[in-house]
Parts: structure tokens; sequence; C-alpha cells
């Protein structure tokens, strides 16, 4: 006698024992079921597409998980050594000084995030290149960040 430890229905929807059971029409009632549903499905998609249906969904996610990305990068930035030692691309003492306007910033939303993309990019690569990366860091500093909406 095969054990399944798991609850199904049958076709009359009776539930069956979690614990044992030989019941050869729950099994056969539930691929049935699957079958007719895998027959429809490629037609019902045709009929439906997405389209631009997730859109709000991409931004959403773009959104939301770009901005922590930036944050957790440019504070992992910050707690390097050099960063204080680099120059500051505005004046300021030194580079980790706008790195943290650039965080706040970012956390504010009030940054275009695509500007941080490309040193996300250089700093995700398989081998990164300090140098590289260090250019980045300035080139997102050094676009312009527009006035809050007042």
């Amino acid at each position: 006698m095969p054990r399944f430890y798991r609850r199904a229905t049958c076709g009359c929807g009776h539930v069956l024992s979690a614990y044992s059971f030989r019941r050869n029409h729950a099994i056969t009632w539930h691929t049935t079921q699957v079958a007719m549903i895998d027959q429809s499905r490629p037609k019902i998609i045709k009929d439906h597409p997405i389209g631009d249906g997730l859109d709000a969904f991409h931004a959403s996610f773009k959104l939301i998980y770009l901005q922590k990305l930036s944050i957790d990068l440019i504070l992992a930035l910050q707690g390097l050594r050099v960063s204080r030692l680099l120059r500051s691309a505005s004046g300021g003492k030194n580079l980790f000084s706008d790195l943290s306007r650039l965080g706040s910033s970012v956390n504010s939303d009030v940054v275009d995030l695509d500007r941080i993309i490309p040193l996300l990019n250089a700093v995700l690569t398989v081998d990164p290149d300090d140098a590289l990366i260090w250019d980045q860091v300035y080139r997102a500093i050094s676009e312009p960040t527009p006035p809050p909406d007042r």
C-alpha cells in the first residue's frame, strides 16, 4: 500500500487522509485537472498578453532595490580609508564628505538613481578595477542634484 504524507482532495471534494491512503481516483483526478488546464493555457495567454502590465512593478522594483543597493555601496565606499584620502570633487574636505552628501540625496529620493548605475556596474564586475570604480564615484558625485520641489 503506497503512503502519501500530504493532503489531497478527490473529484468529489472529499479531503483524503494526511497519513496513508490508496485512492488512485484522487491522483487521477488531479492529473486530469492539470492536463485540462495545460491544454487551455496557451490560448488564454495568447488572448491576454501581459504587454506593459508589469511596467509599474518593474519601476517599483528598480526604485526600491536600486536605492537600497546604492546606499549600501555608498556606505561601503565611505568605510574605505581611501575615501578620506581622496580629494573632494566639490571643494569639501575629502571624497568621504561628497559620498555623505550623495548618500543623503539617494536616501531622500532627490537624486536620479540612473547616475549610480555605471558605478554599480564597475563594482559588480568579476574583476573590479579600482581606478575605474573611483572614476565612477567622481562621475556620480559630479552630476548635479536637482533642487527639492517646493
